[in-house]
């Protein structure tokens, strides 16, 4: 029975998105959660300052500013999940809402208090928030410095009363470094994630190859064994029933048969040879024990074998294999041989692979098209290797030697 093996039955998903796509898609939910949560916040501030500020001057503006901007997040909200804009150009409708919050957060700080207080001083919470959002610097520096900006030039419009005044430049080089520090920041982890992303699709498409590879070997192992090696097994079985035949049997049917295997033995090796063989998961010794197996069975042949080969390169792996099954292949179909030999043994830095046959022998020179001579030499010197023939009346004698680092020759 020859080994089947069964490829993967599913492949690893790769991302569907790309990391553009992912960004827009990503900024408009975490706006969308950002203004549930500010929604909450506020709710739950508005009644605490109710209670703590109730008859003190400082209730009036939470009392009429915290409504206000619970509107404005719920409408960030109600606009990020229906908006068709939103799903566009969220980065610009994210920008717009934020700076009519800040401008409506400079007005209800401002009517309570200026420098001296905590007041101004929330200006230093807007671009850290920023942080959270994945965009281009380009479109950060937008998102961080407007609404930013807004708040300032809403709290001196409104309140220039507050102005000047004589620390002005403490808060105002504290905000310039809280803004770039936050775009730097959010730009860092923005090409993080983008790398991240990247490096997932990236592992994604090497995982759906790898897979993909997997099936290829495993249906180029079907072929080989199950068709390619049983055609050159029916074509000894068809060639010993025509030697046993009558003549009352005409020859041409036993041709045409012949023909269709030809063709069929044709066809499974241009499709084989399309196909990637079995490599590292498949070693040497088992695959030309295989190959040997096969051959043998209905032919009149015997195949002594002695692969003495540990592990081998993938590349030199598939040469000595196909070298090997191609000196069978040409013996069994043109030599006659009833005894074929094949040996595979290290020798310091190479792999010396011999395959011997007791048949007629050829002529050198006048074979070699196709997937003879010529394309079994051209397997060889691609690694930096020789192949021989030696043929004569006693029979034929490939040697190859096949270096074990590969040497690439035009």
């Amino acid at each position: 029975m020859t080994e089947r093996t069964s490829a993967p039955s599913a492949l690893p998903a790769a991302p569907t998105v790309t990391f553009e796509e992912w960004s827009r898609d990503t900024l408009r939910r975490r706006v969308e959660v950002a203004g549930v949560a500010i929604t909450l916040i506020l709710a739950v501030a508005w009644v605490v300052g109710r209670v703590v500020l109730a008859g003190t001057p400082k209730n009036a503006p939470g009392k009429f500013w915290i409504p206000i901007q619970i509107g404005i997040a719920l409408s960030s909200v109600l606009a990020m999940r229906y908006l068709p804009l939103s799903r566009r150009h969220p980065i610009w409708v994210a920008c717009a809402f934020s700076i009519t919050m800040a401008a409506s957060v400079a007005l209800h700080l401002g009517a309570l208090g200026g420098f001296d207080g905590p007041y101004f001083y929330a200006v230093y919470i807007i671009a850290p928030l920023t942080l959270i959002l994945p965009c281009e610097l380009k479109e950060r520096l937008v998102l961080t410095v407007a609404p930013t900006l807004a708040f300032v030039l809403t709290f001196a419009l409104a309140y220039p009363s507050y102005f000047p005044y004589p620390m002005i430049h403490i808060p105002t080089i504290t905000l310039l470094a809280v803004v770039g520090v936050s775009a730097w920041l959010g730009h860092s982890t923005h090409e993080l994630t983008r790398e991240r992303h990247d490096l997932a699709a990236e592992l994604a498409r090497r995982a759906q190859q790898e897979a993909r590879e997997l099936e290829r070997r495993a249906l180029a192992r079907v072929l080989h064994d199950d068709l390619a090696q049983v055609t050159t097994a029916a074509r000894m079985e068809l060639e010993c029933l025509a030697r046993a035949a009558s003549d009352a049997v005409p020859r041409d049917d036993f041709n045409h048969l012949g023909g269709l295997l030809d063709a069929l033995d044709r066809s499974s090796k241009r499709i084989v040879g399309g196909l990637r063989e079995p490599r590292d998961d498949d070693a040497l010794p088992a695959r030309i024990e295989r190959m040997c197996t096969v051959l043998e069975r209905g032919a009149e042949v015997r195949i002594e074998r002695s692969v003495d080969a540990g592990p081998v390169p993938a590349r030199q792996q598939e040469v000595v294999y196909r070298v090997v099954q191609e000196a069978l292949t040409n013996a069994l179909k043109h030599a006659r041989a009833r005894l074929l030999r094949v040996a595979v043994r290290h020798e310091r830095d190479a792999l010396l692979v011999t395959v011997a046959d007791d048949g007629r022998g050829f002529d050198v020179n006048a074979r070699g098209a196709g997937w003879g001579l010529i394309g079994m030499r051209e397997r060889v010197e691609g690694l930096g290797g020789t192949l021989r023939f030696d043929s004569g009346a006693g029979g034929t004698a490939l040697t190859a030697r096949v270096p074990l680092a590969t040497v690439q020759h035009e």
